[in-house]
């Protein structure tokens, strides 16, 4: 088993993040990994992360980071977030960079994925 990584990119459109989701699927990738956030409106617990970044923490994303997808997310931007293996993790690069994301980061997911023999 791996821990593979969550990878995060920004977008200012959604025909830029509809774009790079196209390409996932093109690309026949488990598309139950890719999910897309936009428009929040949250209230921020005492610990300043809302629910997004709730769920983001969990999957191991630093608290910095979170800041920020939640600022983008609030702001009308396109947060595109991939939990995969690390064997998937070139691969999802490639598609991010491929599109026009105004930012890409890699953590060290806290899921853990089998590994083929």
């Amino acid at each position: 088993m791996d821990r593979g990584s969550v990878i995060v990119a920004i977008y200012q459109t959604q025909a830029e993040v509809e774009s790079a989701y196209a390409e996932f699927q093109v690309s026949d990738f488990d598309m139950s990994k890719v999910s897309i956030i936009s428009g929040i409106k949250s209230v921020f617990p005492s610990d300043g992360l809302g629910l997004l970044g709730v769920g983001l923490h969990s999957l191991g994303i630093p608290k910095a980071s979170i800041s920020r997808y939640e600022a983008a997310a609030k702001n009308d931007k396109f947060v595109l977030i991939v939990n995969c293996s690390m064997q998937e993790t070139s691969q999802v690069r490639e598609i991010i960079h491929r599109s026009s994301a105004e930012s890409l980061e890699q953590h060290q997911s806290m899921r853990k994925f089998m590994t083929p023999n």
